[in-house]
């Protein structure tokens, strides 16, 4: 968590509620770096829930796939669950 972001928000939400800014205002200046960032993100990290590898190994507890799914240096072996 960055403490410095979380006192700025307050401020400005403090603001807002003292009436000095507009909320559209506070929420437009934040939302364009927010979401330059986001787009980074969504390009750079990997899809972690795209890289479980089936298995055909059956759940002791539930009777449902497993499948291999972790890192580059740990994998761990959870149940797939399949919602209709």
């Amino acid at each position: 968590m960055d403490v410095e972001f979380t006192a700025g928000m307050e401020d400005q939400l403090d603001r807002i509620e003292d009436g000095e800014k507009g909320w559209v205002e506070i929420l437009t200046a934040f939302y364009a770096p927010f979401k330059a960032t986001l787009d980074i993100a969504k390009e750079k990290m990997r899809n972690i829930k795209a890289q479980a590898i089936p298995t055909d190994i059956v759940c002791p507890k539930c009777s449902a796939q497993m499948v291999i799914n972790g890192g580059e240096t740990v994998s761990f072996w959870p149940v797939l669950i399949i919602r209709l």
